[in-house]
């Protein structure tokens, strides 16, 4: 499976954490040499003082799902609400997907991350994960080995929309964005309106 290595960790809200647990079976994270196992939490307190605080964790990477066994949670907390999603890489047809699901399991959305294999020079991606000042947070691509399945684009960022629902305070959107622009979930396959006079 494609490995999908999480490079830095950042923080741009003015008083909101992000917290990250993963677990990935013998590969443990690890800050300034603190590891970090399956039940620890990895928390990124706002920025004091300067534009975003920032950790930079070695050997963390979404974990491949292995039936939905490993995964790393991102929570928020922000005024004193604490959205939750899970993210796992799923292989499909030769390929993988990273995937995000709420906190009752139900899947979000996916970005293509590469062709399966552990396989260097070939589908290895790196990337920034940060919660911005509007309470977003975003997966940022900053270097993809290889192309991507359907179109030779940089992949720009998976933006998971932690807008909150009325019932149960939980993360209810993902628009996946490649490059500039938005691959819309709805409303492509419509037919479109004839031009006048045709």
């Amino acid at each position: 499976m494609a490995i999908v290595w999480i490079k830095e960790i950042r923080n741009y809200h003015p008083n909101g954490e992000l917290s990250l647990r993963c677990d990935d079976g013998g590969r443990h994270p690890s800050v300034g040499g603190k590891e970090y196992g399956p039940d620890a939490w990895m928390v990124l307190k706002p920025p004091s003082g300067e534009p975003y605080s920032s950790l930079r964790p070695d050997n963390m990477a979404v974990p491949w799902s292995f039936n939905f066994t490993q995964k790393l949670w991102v929570r928020s907390t922000i005024n004193g609400l604490s959205p939750m999603v899970t993210v796992e890489v799923r292989g499909e047809s030769g390929w993988d997907d990273m995937v995000i699901r709420d906190d009752e399991f139900r899947e979000l959305g996916k970005v293509d991350v590469g062709s399966q294999g552990d396989a260097p020079g070939i589908n290895h991606s790196w990337w920034v994960l940060a919660l911005h000042g509007d309470g977003n947070v975003e997966f940022h691509c900053l270097e993809r080995q290889g192309l991507l399945r359907d179109e030779a684009l940089a992949l720009g960022r998976f933006l998971i929309d932690f807008s909150f629902d009325v019932v149960n305070s939980t993360a209810k959107a993902v628009d996946v964005i490649v490059g500039d622009k938005k691959k819309k979930k709805e409303d492509d396959a419509a037919p479109q309106p004839s031009p006048a006079g045709k």
